[in-house]
């Protein structure tokens, strides 16, 4: 047997609904807005509806590519040519 989350009845005295019609499980954490099981998701443990959570991805993917177009390897990160020989060394052969 699931567990099913429902939201009480408003200051109004009615339940909240979805856009979509469905009852609503919870409200956006930034704009408050009642969302069903559907169109809700959880980031970071906040529930956002599908706008602000697409929205939060976006900025979290760009801030991701920002940093990795300043971060540029330094030399010491470069593999050596050890490393680039799949780590065999070379300085002599036996016979």
């Amino acid at each position: 047997m699931g567990f099913v989350q429902t939201m009480g009845a408003t200051a109004m005295g009615e339940l909240d609904t979805c856009e979509c019609g469905t009852f609503a499980i919870g409200l956006c954490g930034q704009c408050r807005k009642p969302m069903c099981i559907h169109h809700s998701r959880l980031l970071g443990g906040t529930s956002l509806c599908l706008s602000h959570y697409n929205a939060a991805l976006d900025e979290k993917r760009a801030r991701a590519a920002e940093t990795a177009e300043t971060a540029s390897p330094s030399q010491d990160d470069a593999p050596s040519d050890q490393m680039k020989r799949g780590g065999r060394r070379t300085w002599g052969r036996r016979r």
